[in-house]
Formats: structure tokens, C-alpha cells, sequence
């Protein structure tokens, strides 16, 4: 009785780890869902420069990043904005973020511009004012252009001078080539996984069996186990 018991929970154990390591190691990771990439051709002069692409499905936990250049001697400012459109008639009604970036003298490299908790469906365009200092945007041309199931890449596109009081609101000229601005759209967690779900469901139906075994055994039986479990001595 007491070797059947030591030896189901023996092989119980091996269920319940699993089923705790499944639930628990593979519970978030990065995913790209939109990314312009390739080697710098140029860097353009980023006043009135957009990037756009549409998403089928709602995302959440985002990380939005490009690829700058302060080519300036001093400090640098500009202003991105991500809206759900560009061109004349759009408000700041459209906008989801704006932020305003300073890169410090001669910095080159990736820059963080949101994070943005929870995006719907649609469509998005990031663009940039920067009137004054000298911050540039990496342009690859050919870009690699990729994109999770269903992201979509609309173009960049460029102001067609004089620009608006409210950049997003100006008239562009959108190019929808194989080319565009570096750009790097990331889902920082994702939903559970269907490996995240039966680890979970192998890790409590473990533990309902060992709940349910140990109920089943008699005062008696139960002591006899406890006994049994305590007097074990580990090998040598």
C-alpha cells in the first residue's frame, strides 16, 4: 500500500512540474508586428516625414522605435505624432500619442518614441516635426519590409510644403514603394499560447489527482503515508 502510494506520487510530480514550467516560463515574449529594415541609403532631413501601415487586429503592450540621427554639433528636437490618419482636415481628434524626443550631439541609433498600452484595428501613420536642429530619419532603399499576419504597409510619404500648424493635418505626398523610414512596431507580450494553456491544465489536473488521492486514503492510510514519507533517506 504505502510503495503504491510513494510510487504514484513519483509519477505524479513529473505531471505537476511540467505543468507549473509550461504555465509559467513561456507566459510573455516580443513580438515584431511591423518593421522597415535594410541598409541606410540616406538620412533625410525628418520635418514632414511619415510612416504608414495597418493593422487587422487589435494589439496591446507596444513599443514603437526608429532609427535616428542628430547630425548637429548640439542637442536636437522633434516631435512624433501617431494618429489614425494624415493630409488636410485631420484634428488631434485622430492622434493616439505625441511626444517630443531630444537627441543629444552627434547620436546615432535607435530611439524609443512610445509605448503605447493598447492599439484597435486600422490604420496609423507616425510622422515628425522637427523645425529646428538637424535630427534625421535612416531611409533604406531596397527595405525589408516585414509584418505579423494581416499588417499591411501603406507608404512613407513627405509634406507637401508649407506644412500645417499641426504637422499630421498637412498635405503629403504618399509613396506606396518598397522603400520607406526605419521603423520597428513590437508587441512587448502576447496572449496566452495554446502551450501556455495545456501547461496549465497538466499542472492542476496533477494536482487535482494528488488532492484526490490523498483524500481517498483513511486516517489510517494517511499516517502510514506521512510515516513513510519522513523516514525516506536520500542515496549517497
Amino acid at each position: 500500500m504505502q510503495s503504491r502510494l510513494l510510487s504514484w506520487h513519483r509519477a505524479a510530480w513529473p505531471f505537476l512540474l511540467t505543468g507549473i514550467f509550461l504555465g509559467s516560463g513561456f507566459a510573455a515574449r516580443a513580438d515584431d508586428l511591423f518593421s522597415i529594415t535594410g541598409d541606410v541609403s540616406a538620412w533625410t532631413f525628418a520635418d514632414g516625414l511619415a510612416i504608414g501601415w495597418s493593422s487587422p487586429v487589435q494589439t496591446a503592450d507596444l513599443t514603437i522605435s526608429v532609427l535616428l540621427d542628430n547630425r548637429a554639433s548640439a542637442p536636437s528636437e522633434a516631435t512624433a505624432y501617431l494618429t489614425t490618419s494624415i493630409g488636410p482636415g485631420v484634428s488631434a481628434a485622430s492622434e493616439i500619442a505625441e511626444t517630443t524626443v531630444t537627441l543629444p550631439a552627434s547620436y546615432h541609433g535607435p530611439v524609443d518614441l512610445f509605448d503605447v498600452p493598447v492599439l484597435a484595428a486600422g490604420s496609423y501613420w507616425l510622422s515628425f516635426s522637427a523645425p529646428t536642429g538637424d535630427i534625421a530619419w535612416a531611409y533604406a532603399d531596397p527595405a525589408a519590409i516585414a509584418g505579423a499576419d494581416g499588417f499591411d504597409y501603406i507608404g512613407y510619404a513627405e509634406v507637401v510644403r508649407p506644412k500645417g500648424l499641426y504637422l499630421p493635418a498637412s498635405a503629403f505626398y504618399i509613396d506606396p514603394d518598397s522603400s520607406g523610414y526605419e521603423i520597428e512596431v513590437v508587441a512587448n507580450s502576447e496572449p496566452p499560447s495554446a502551450l501556455l494553456t495545456l501547461g496549465s491544465i497538466s499542472g492542476l489536473t496533477a494536482l487535482v489527482l494528488l488532492r484526490r488521492r490523498k483524500r481517498s486514503l483513511s486516517p489510517a492510510g494517511r499516517l502510514a503515508a506521512k510515516t513513510a514519507a519522513t523516514s525516506v533517506v536520500p542515496s549517497k
